[in-house]
C-alpha cells in the first residue's frame, strides 16, 4: 500500500456548508462546501494511512446550529468510507431525491459516526430507507456508531433483496413515525449482525408482521446475531390494516443467536393484532440449534402473542432446532395480551433445550413447552396466569421441576401446570418429570392444581406442594387421566409424596 507524504491532510476531509468552498482542500481551516467534494478528496479504498490512520470525512455542524448535507448523486459507497460528525448531533445526512440517504454497493465497507440520518429532508418526505443494503456476492460492511436515525418511511436499515453484511450498530437511536419497520436484514447469507445497546421507538407501527429488528437467514448461511441490552419499544397504529404478528426483535433461521439482557415493550392497538418481544423461529429444516434469550425484560400489551419465545408454534413434521435457552429474564403482559393469551415463556418444536429461572407475571399461559423433547424447565417463578401457569402441551420427557408458581385474585378457572395434548400432530404429553415444584393458589378462583386429561399420556409427580392460602380452588382441584380427585389424600393415591394445605 503506498502512504500519502502527508497523512494529516487525506486522512480528515472537512465539510461545511456554511463557510466551505468548492477549492477546498478540504482542511478543518478551508473545508469543502458539499459531502460530494468531501467524500472524492478521501478515496473511497484507501483502507488505511501512514500511522494507521483512516481516512474520515468530517462533517461541521452543532447541535445549536445543524447543519445538513446532501449528496446531488446520492450518497453511493462502492469503497471504504468513514463519515462522522465533527460534533454529535450537529450534522444531518439527507436523502439524495430518490429513496435512501445512503446506498451501500458491492465492496462497501461504511462506517457512520455521530451522525443524524434524515432520509424525508430532500425527498419531501417520501424516502424509503436510510440505508440500502444490496444483494452482493460478497460480504460488505456497515458500522453504525452512535448514529440516529428519523423520519424514515419504509426501514431504516433496508436488505429486502438479500444480503451478505457485518453489520454492527452501537448506541445508536432508531425513532420511527408511520414505519414498516426498524431494521430488515432478509436472506442474509454471509456475515455478522452485533448489535449492542440500541435505542429504538417505533411509535406507529403500520404494517402487517413487521417491527423493530427483523433478521433472516438464507438457506445454509453462516451468518451470525448478536443483541447486547437492546432497549426496544414498538407501539402498533391503530390504523393498521389486517392481523398479523409484530415484533421488537425477529430472528429466523439462524443458528446460535443471542439476545442478552436490555427493555422490550410491544404496545397499543390490540384488535386482532399480537405481538412478540423476541422471537427465534426457523422454516423447515434450517438451523436455529443454540439460541439465547437471557437476562431481559419484556412486556406485551397487544393481543396475545409472546413475550421471548424460541422454535415454532405449529408445524407438521419440523425440524427439531436444539439447545436453546430462556433464562433469567422478567416478562410480563398486560391487559389484552393477557386475555388473548399470551405466552411470557415459549419453546416450541425443540429438543434438550430450557426454561429457567425466569420470572413470568401475568400471562395468558406463563410458560409452554410445545412438542419438545427432552425440555427442561426448572427454578422458574410464576405468578397469575388466566390460563395456565405451566403448559406442557405434546411434550416428550420433559423435566419440571423447581418451580414456584402462584395463582392471584383477578383469575379464575387457571391450571397451575396443564400436561395436555397437543393438536399438531394430536400427540399427548408423556414421560413427563413434575418433582420439588410449589403450586399455590392465593386468591384465585376454581383454580385446578394439575391436569392430565390425554389418554395415553404418562407423568410422574412427586415432592409436590400444594397450597391454598385464599380464594378458591376447583371441585377437583387434580384431574388425572379423566379421573378428579378432589382432596390431599385422595390425590395422594396418585403422587404419594405430595404435600401441603390444599383440600
Amino acid at each position: 500500500m503506498a502512504f500519502l507524504a502527508n497523512p494529516t491532510a487525506r486522512s480528515q476531509q472537512y465539510v461545511d456548508t456554511v463557510t466551505g468552498s468548492a477549492s477546498g482542500p478540504g482542511s478543518a481551516a478551508a473545508p469543502w462546501a458539499t459531502i460530494d467534494q468531501g467524500l472524492a478528496g478521501a478515496p473511497a479504498n484507501v483502507v488505511t494511512l501512514s500511522g494507521g490512520a483512516r481516512p474520515q470525512v468530517v462533517l461541521n455542524g452543532t447541535v445549536a446550529a445543524q447543519q445538513t448535507f446532501v449528496s446531488t448523486a446520492g450518497i453511493a459507497i462502492s469503497g471504504t468510507q468513514y463519515i462522522k460528525a465533527a460534533n454529535a448531533g450537529g450534522a444531518i445526512l439527507a436523502g439524495n431525491g430518490t429513496t435512501q440517504a445512503i446506498l451501500l454497493a458491492t465492496g462497501a465497507d461504511l462506517t457512520l459516526e455521530d451522525v443524524i440520518l434524515d432520509p424525508s429532508l430532500n425527498n419531501g418526505g417520501a424516502a424509503a430507507a436510510a440505508i440500502t443494503v444490496p444483494s452482493t456476492a460478497t460480504v460488505i460492511s456497515l458500522t453504525l456508531d452512535r448514529v440516529t436515525f428519523q423520519n424514515w418511511t419504509g426501514y431504516a436499515v433496508d436488505a429486502s433483496g438479500g444480503c451478505r453484511i457485518n453489520y454492527t450498530e452501537t448506541d445508536c437511536t432508531l425513532n420511527g413515525g408511520t414505519v414498516t419497520g426498524g431494521v430488515f436484514l432478509n436472506s442474509l447469507n454471509a456475515g455478522a449482525v452485533a448489535v449492542t445497546r440500541p435505542a429504538m421507538v417505533l411509535t406507529s407501527q403500520n404494517t402487517a408482521s413487521r417491527g423493530g429488528y427483523v433478521i433472516i437467514g438464507g438457506s445454509g448461511n453462516t451468518a451470525t446475531c448478536q443483541f447486547t441490552d437492546p432497549d426496544i419499544a414498538v407501539t402498533l397504529d391503530s390504523g393498521l390494516a389486517g392481523a398479523g404478528l409484530h415484533y421488537g426483535i425477529r430472528v429466523v433461521n439462524i443458528a446460535g443467536a443471542t439476545v442478552d439482557g436490555g427493555t422490550h415493550s410491544i404496545s397499543g392497538a390490540p384488535g386482532s393484532r399480537t405481538g412478540a418481544c423476541v422471537l427465534m423461529d426457523y422454516n423447515g429444516a434450517d438451523n436455529i440449534d443454540g439460541s439465547q434469550i437471557i437476562n431481559a425484560t419484556g412486556t406485551n400489551s397487544t393481543n396475545g402473542g409472546y413475550v421471548f419465545a424460541i422454535g415454532l408454534e405449529s408445524s407438521g413434521t419440523p425440524a427439531q432446532a436444539e439447545n436453546c435457552e430462556i433464562s433469567g429474564n422478567t416478562a410480563a403482559a398486560v391487559g389484552a395480551a393477557i386475555t388473548g393469551g399470551c405466552h411470557l415463556g415459549f419453546l416450541g418444536f425443540t429438543k434438550d433445550s430450557s426454561m429457567t429461572g425466569n420470572t413470568f407475571v401475568n400471562g395468558g399461559i406463563s410458560v409452554v413447552d410445545k412438542d419438545t423433547v427432552n425440555s427442561t424447565v426448572t427454578g422458574n417463578t410464576v405468578t397469575g396466569f388466566a390460563s395456565s401457569g405451566i403448559r406442557a402441551k405434546g411434550s416428550t420427557n420433559g423435566t419440571y421441576s423447581g418451580n414456584t408458581v402462584t395463582q392471584t385474585a383477578g383469575y379464575s378457572n387457571g391450571t397451575m401446570i396443564d400436561l395436555s395434548w397437543d393438536d399438531i400432530p394430536a400427540t399427548p404429553t408423556t414421560g413427563a418429570i413434575v418433582s420439588g415444584n410449589t403450586f399455590a393458589n392465593a386468591g384465585g378462583s376454581s383454580t385446578t392444581l394439575v391436569t392430565l386429561d390425554n389418554t395415553g399420556g404418562s407423568a410422574t409427580p412427586s415432592n409436590n406442594i400444594y397450597n391454598q392460602s385464599s380464594g378458591s380452588l376447583a371441585a377437583n382441584p387434580w384431574r388425572w387421566l379423566g379421573v378428579n380427585y378432589s382432596t390431599l389424600a385422595a390425590w395422594q393415591v396418585i403422587e404419594p409424596t405430595a404435600t401441603g394445605n390444599a383440600p
